[in-house]
């Protein structure tokens, strides 16, 4: 019996040919839910003024977003 809806939650990893979790729950549910989350905190200066994520790395996060979506 297949599940209604299934929910991945993305964390660092976002490739999707080879994720064995994502292969079972698209076999095991009829609509899929897949969730990454940015943290606002990545974008807030530390206390030597510098950013979790620079800019180059943020535009290729959302660069990978952009093409999973697709």
């Amino acid at each position: 019996m297949k599940h209604r809806v299934g929910l991945i939650w993305f964390d660092s990893d976002l490739r999707v040919g080879d994720h064995p979790l994502l292969h079972l729950a698209q076999q095991e549910c009829q609509q899929l839910i897949c969730l990454y989350c940015v943290n606002p905190k990545w974008f807030q200066p530390n206390r030597y003024g510098l950013r979790s994520i620079g800019e180059k790395r943020w535009q290729f996060l959302q660069q990978t977003l952009a093409a999973r979506l697709g």
